[in-house]
């Protein structure tokens, strides 16, 4: 079951509802979206392709689109498996720049890596201080590399 984010009243609402259900959600990668998955300590950033909910994701308090956002049930074990696996694969991605020791390397380098799929306008739409703890930088370090 698709749920189409642009036609729902309250479509994040509705997706964070499902994911404290316990309920996965795939974020589909024929579209250029991803999600941010806000929880009380750190985010996530989830490209397309990525499995969203289950037990990974019950304490998320906010999700933050990017991009053409498109989440769906997935259909088999088969496909929720290969979204694990695709999360994973951007959890990696994420993790080897937090491992730089500069602060402005590490905002510099994710936000590199995000352009390579949006724009930088579409970028810009999302808050500082979200991007910022993706990477474990402060907002004002994020805002420094977006200007």
């Amino acid at each position: 079951m698709t749920i189409p984010l642009s036609h729902h009243p309250h479509p994040l609402e509705e997706a964070i509802n499902r994911i404290r259900q316990g309920k996965a959600l795939v974020i589909s990668n024929r579209r250029r979206g991803a999600l941010i998955v806000c929880k009380p300590y750190c985010s996530q950033f989830l490209g397309p392709g990525s499995m969203l909910g289950g037990e990974l994701d019950r304490s998320c308090t906010r999700l933050v689109p990017i991009g053409k956002l498109s989440l769906a049930s997935p259909s088999s074990t088969d496909e929720l498996y290969r979204a694990y696996l695709i999360r994973r694969q951007w959890t990696l991605n994420t993790h080897r720049l937090t491992e730089l020791p500069n602060p402005t390397d590490r905002a510099q380098q994710f936000l590199n890596q995000l352009e390579n799929y949006f724009s930088p306008e579409i970028i810009r739409r999302v808050p500082p201080e979200v991007l910022a703890s993706i990477v474990g930088v402060f907002p004002r370090t994020m805002l420094q590399i977006l200007n």
